[in-house]
């Protein structure tokens, strides 16, 4: 049963190297780049995610498979469980990774001040720049989300994908389906 590994905001597949050294012998992984980060297109639109989920379904449909496992963090978390609800026969595991089931707690505390357009700006700016990430990377706290592999993937992102994908987020609730979840 293959097994679709999404990505979170700013992030790329390759967020999901080690996951995927791990999981590769025994698991036929797929990791895209999500429509807007990484190297995949980045059109200018309003992201949604039912239309990630529709491109979800649509890669499975070309790949010809019928049902799957997938793990999501974050946005991509999200995905996989709008996916999971939407179409419930294609998806037969399903892990969520720090996962909001609605938007409007998804952004609390520093996520939510990060959310905001000059936050997503800073943050984007301040990628770019080595001194800030060397001062960053000296807190454990920041170690994981400031590998440079996960920094050079973020920096791929244009600003107004970020804006999108965190708007989409935010106005995504849930919370009323999760009973529908069976574990």
């Amino acid at each position: 049963c293959p097994l679709f590994l999404l990505h979170g905001v700013a992030g790329a597949s390759g967020f999901w190297s080690g996951t995927l050294d791990a999981l590769s012998p025994h698991f036929r992984c797929l990791a895209p780049d999500l429509l807007g980060f990484g190297d995949s297109d980045k059109p200018k639109m309003d992201y949604s995610i039912a239309g990630h989920r529709g491109i979800l379904r649509a890669v499975g449909a070309a790949l010809d498979i019928d049902s799957c496992d997938v793990i999501g963090h974050t946005l991509g978390g999200t995905i996989a469980l709008d996916f999971a609800l939407s179409f419930p026969e294609q998806v037969r595991r399903l892990i969520l990774i720090n996962t909001p089931g609605s938007g409007k707690g998804a952004l609390h505390g520093r996520g939510r001040l990060g959310a905001t357009h000059l936050g997503l700006a800073a943050v984007k700016v301040g990628l770019g720049i080595p001194w800030v990430l060397w001062v960053l990377r000296q807190w454990p706290r920041y170690n994981f989300v400031l590998d440079p592999r996960f920094t050079a993937d973020a920096r791929k992102a244009p600003l107004y994908s970020l804006r999108s994908h965190v708007k989409a987020l935010c106005q995504t609730d849930l919370s009323g389906r999760l009973d529908e979840v069976s574990v």
